[in-house]
């Protein structure tokens, strides 16, 4: 029996749909790791102060100390390196405080699930606010993807 899922329609009302020049954004290339971070640039003032720094989750969120491998969260990408989440319990943090109140945000990220992989839950591989109800963001993905 093949279910189809209902298209539902978009409101362009919602979407932010021209940008000025000077949007303001910050970028996280995950080409170089340098001392357990990934250096931050971009428009936003200061953007070198939020590095994407190594966490793991087997350390409640403590730093990662000594020297990481490449190999360990790096995997070659459409373009440069990849962040590679490999189920090692590794993730990446800033203490970027977030885009407050009802502004737009846009997260980009080229997401490549593994093949063969049993998801029952979704994986989230980027979120921002604090974990309370109604306070924190998320992108996860979930089910199958092609």
């Amino acid at each position: 029996m093949s279910r189809k899922v209902p298209l539902i329609k978009a409101m362009a009302s919602l979407f932010q749909t021209k940008f000025t020049t000077g949007t303001p954004y910050l970028h996280w290339s995950f080409d170089r790791l340098d001392d357990g971070h990934f250096q931050a640039v971009g428009t936003i003032s200061n953007a070198s102060e939020y590095p994407a720094e190594l966490q793991s989750s087997n350390q409640k969120s403590a730093p990662v100390s000594g020297a990481v491998n490449a190999a360990d969260c790096q995997a070659p990408g459409p373009f440069g390196n990849a962040f590679s989440m490999q189920g090692n319990g590794l993730f990446a943090q800033t203490t970027f405080p977030s885009i407050g109140g009802q502004a737009p945000r846009t997260v980009a990220a080229w997401v490549r699930r593994r093949a063969g992989r049993n998801y029952s839950d979704s994986a989230s591989y980027c979120s921002w606010g604090n974990p309370a109800p109604g306070q924190m963001w998320g992108g996860a993905c979930a089910g199958r993807m092609p």
